[in-house]
């Protein structure tokens, strides 16, 4: 920002896959004083639990795919802020196309009138997950933010009310060796109750291995430069009891 030529800001927050929170307040800041529009992805967490606007962010931006709709069958996105820029993309939208057709739209709302409750359960899960799998000796790091070792624990506990229903952690071993892959594939094929699968959001938990499902095609210098190991699993917990989960994540980790 401030070696000049950029007009615009972005990232998610929480980021995916390691749930990191940036500090938005800061990162506001820093964007007026360099005159760049700050946009943030608040996904993860969704309005139930984070506004960026409220801390001056001009444009939030979300996948209406995951846990606006909340029942994984709409293709959709949203985007709210600054009036003018709101404008502008109207403005785009009109030579581009890309508006949501009136079923997803109707589909959306439905997912709207349960969104406060949806979103009570995914954080409940995810936290009581979280703290199971942190005092677990086959887990060796555990990525989701109301933990007190999460590298943005204190700025993300400021600013959020919760995190939303996805977490990730890392199966015990050397980060980057075969037999670790091989162990955090023997533990997702133990599971009962998680579909696999690259999305998120639904009332169903859904869960992948990072490296399979996203970074495949990525040599290892590009991944240990993101911090994506060999065991990094990302469980996206659902609306399920939560013992139900824990119970089902306890069984799998025994073939570990």
């Amino acid at each position: 920002l401030a070696a000049g030529g950029v007009s615009l800001f972005f990232s998610e927050s929480p980021t995916n896959p390691l749930i990191r929170c940036i500090d938005v307040p800061t990162i506001v800041r820093l964007c007026r004083k360099h005159n760049a529009i700050s946009c943030i992805d608040t996904t993860f967490a969704t309005a139930f639990n984070f506004k960026p606007i409220d801390y001056g962010a001009d444009l939030v931006l979300h996948s209406g795919t995951k846990y606006l709709a909340g029942h994984n069958d709409v293709l959709c996105g949203a985007l709210a802020g600054r009036a003018d820029l709101i404008a502008t993309v109207r403005g785009m939208h009109g030579v581009l196309g890309g508006t949501i057709d009136p079923h997803a739209a109707y589909l959306v709302l439905r997912g709207m009138k349960t969104l406060g409750l949806r979103m009570a359960q995914h954080n409940k899960n995810a936290e009581e997950m979280a703290k199971f799998l942190q005092g677990h000796p086959k887990i060796a790091k555990v990525h989701y933010p109301t933990i007190s070792s999460h590298c943005d624990h204190a700025i993300a506990n400021e600013l959020f009310k919760g995190f939303g229903g996805v977490l990730s952690f890392e199966i015990a071993g050397d980060r980057w060796a075969e037999d670790t892959f091989e162990a955090s594939s023997r533990f997702l094929d133990a599971l009962k109750f998680p579909y696999m699968g690259p999305s998120l959001g639904g009332v169903e938990t859904i869960v992948e291995s990072v490296l399979a499902i996203s970074y495949w095609d990525q040599p290892l210098e590009v991944r240990q430069n993101l911090n994506i190991s060999n065991g990094l699993i990302r469980l996206a917990c659902g609306i399920e009891d939560t013992n139900d989960l824990i119970d089902d994540v306890q069984q799998a980790l025994e073939q570990v």
